[in-house]
C-alpha cells in the first residue's frame, strides 16, 4: 500500500479512520498524553505534562519526548507508514517486535545498562513507552571527513555487540516474532531497491548515478544478492534486523 497524500492532516485522518480507538500522538496536543500515561501508572496523580520535544531524527516511528514536572519519558507510535517517508506503508505491529527485544535485553545486566527500560506497550494506541536515556548521538557525524571515534567508544560498542550476540544466541530465539511484513519491506530496500536501474541517484548526490551504473548492470552481483535476500526472508533461529532468519553466514558458489 502507498499513501499518495503526504499532507499531515490527511495522514492523521487516515490513521483515525483505520484506528478509531487510538490517539494520534502530536507534539502540540498535550491533553491526550496525561490520560495515556496515567492509564499505565507512569504519572503520579498530581503530576502534569508540561511540554514535549523531538528527541532526535526518527525513521520508522513517530518519536516524542514527553516532559512532566518530575520526569521525562519517550513515546513511540507505530503508524501504518514509515514516519520519515510516509508514502511508504509499513506494518504497525512492528513495535511489538521492538518491545520483545527490550524485554530480552533487560535480562542481561550489561545490555540493560545500555538500553532503555521498557515501561509499557499500548496495543490500542499503537504506542510503546520507554525510559528516557537523555540527549545522545546517532553517530552520523563519523561520516564527516577527518572524524574519528575515540578508541574507548569503539571498544565499548564492540563489547556491547559481542554481549548482544552471545545473549541472543543463548536465548530462545523463537520468543521473537516473525515480523514478516516488516521483513519484506526491509528486504526490498536492502537487496532490491538500491540496485535497481531507473532510480535517479544524482538527485541524492551528483555523480552517484555514474558510479552506480556498473553495479546495477552486474548480473552476477544481482544473482548473488537475490540468493542472499532469500536467506534473509527465510525463517530461522537467528535475529537479524528485527526478525528471525536462517542466518547462514555464506552463499554457495
Amino acid at each position: 500500500m502507498i499513501f499518495n497524500c503526504l499532507d499531515v492532516s490527511s495522514l492523521q485522518s487516515q490513521f483515525n479512520s483505520q484506528f478509531p480507538a487510538a490517539h494520534y500522538l502530536d507534539a502540540d496536543h498535550l491533553d491526550a498524553l496525561e490520560p495515556l500515561l496515567k492509564s499505565h501508572a507512569l504519572l503520579a496523580p498530581d503530576e502534569v505534562v508540561t511540554g514535549t520535544e523531538k528527541p532526535g531524527e526518527g525513521n520508522m516511528n513517530f518519536v516524542l519526548r514527553v516532559i512532566t514536572d518530575r520526569q521525562t519519558l519517550i513515546l513511540k507510535q507505530s503508524r501504518p507508514w514509515v514516519e520519515k517517508y510516509p508514502q511508504i506503508a509499513a506494518p504497525n505491529e512492528r513495535l511489538h517486535a521492538e518491545a520483545t527485544y527490550y524485554r530480552a535485553t533487560a535480562t542481561e545486566p550489561r545490555l540493560r545498562a545500555m538500553s532503555p527500560a521498557l515501561l509499557a506497550v499500548d496495543s490500542i494506541h499503537l504506542v510503546m513507552i520507554t525510559e528516557d536515556l537523555g540527549a545522545g548521538s546517532d553517530y552520523t557525524s563519523i561520516y564527516s571527513k577527518g572524524t574519528e571515534l575515540p578508541l574507548t567508544e569503539i571498544k565499548s560498542l564492540f563489547g556491547y555487540l559481542a554481549r548482544l550476540h552471545q545473549s541472543t544466541h543463548d536465548a530462545d530465539p523463537f520468543q521473537f516474532p516473525l515480523n514478516r511484513e516488516l521483513k519484506q519491506l526491509n528486504h526490498e530496500h536492502i537487496f532490491n531497491y538500491p540496485f535497481r536501474a531507473g532510480f535517479d541517484l544524482d538527485a541524492i548526490q551528483p555523480g552517484l548515478q555514474a558510479l552506480a551504473a556498473p553495479i546495477q548492470a552486474n548480473d552476477s552481483l544481482r544473482n548473488r544478492l537475490s540468493k542472499l535476500g532469500e536467506v534473509y526472508l527465510d525463517s530461522g533461529p537467528v535475529l537479524i534486523h528485527g526478525a528471525r532468519s536462517v542466518g547462514r553466514g555464506y552463499l554457495e558458489e
